[in-house]
């Protein structure tokens, strides 16, 4: 079982980590990869209003770019903030 074909089945990214015996970041950055492929819409993995909260804020901060990833880290958790820096590069 590949982690697309998981999550297209339902599985939460927590229970692909588990039955594929991986850690949820590695299942996270499979996700993200394909996000930024354009392989999958990236509001199937985080819900629209934490992605419209995610670019404000770096829209809000952009000269603070080296900062960016400290910023978001105190809003988001690690799995939604691989997806969600994944989102935003193929975005820009």
């Amino acid at each position: 079982m590949e982690t697309p074909e998981a999550f297209q089945g339902g599985m939460s990214i927590e229970e692909i980590a588990k039955a594929r015996n991986l850690a949820v970041s590695t299942i996270s950055g499979h996700l993200a990869e394909l996000v930024m492929k354009g392989g999958l819409d990236v509001e199937k993995v985080v819900d629209k209003q934490t992605l419209l909260k995610a670019k404000q804020l770096v829209e809000e901060n952009a000269e603070y770019d080296s900062l960016l990833y400290s910023l978001l880290k105190e809003h988001f958790d690690a799995s939604e903030l691989t997806i969600i820096l994944a989102w935003l590069r193929r975005e820009n």
